[in-house]
């Protein structure tokens, strides 16, 4: 958000389906939109999942430390749970070493 505002994107930018911000207080939400608006970056409506698609989970676990950080980096459910069970879980990418070491001399 900070490279956006910052006006390095140069109008470049599109969200969609940023259905958590209906969560906010009203006058949190209208902050957050006029700073999208001034900086540029268009909002798109995309349709929501329809009950055909399946169960609508209850809770979502976010992969996010916090509230304010689930929201700024678009964190991704980990685990939705649908009536007390667990209805997916999705596991945090895992970082792998390189078979061979680095050097200054590899491609």
């Amino acid at each position: 958000m900070r490279r956006i505002l910052s006006g390095a994107s140069g109008g470049r930018v599109a969200v969609g389906h940023v259905t958590q911000m209906s969560l906010l207080a009203p006058s949190r939400f209208g902050e957050i939109t006029t700073r999208l608006a001034n900086a540029g970056v268009a909002v798109t409506i995309l349709p929501d999942r329809s009950s055909s698609d399946g169960p609508q989970p209850d809770l979502v676990r976010l992969d996010a430390n916090n509230p304010t950080g689930a929201i700024a980096t678009l964190a991704q459910p980990l685990r939705g749970i649908k009536r007390g069970r667990t209805s997916f879980t999705r596991p945090r990418p895992e970082l792998h070493r390189p078979a061979t070491s680095w050097s200054s001399n590899s491609h």
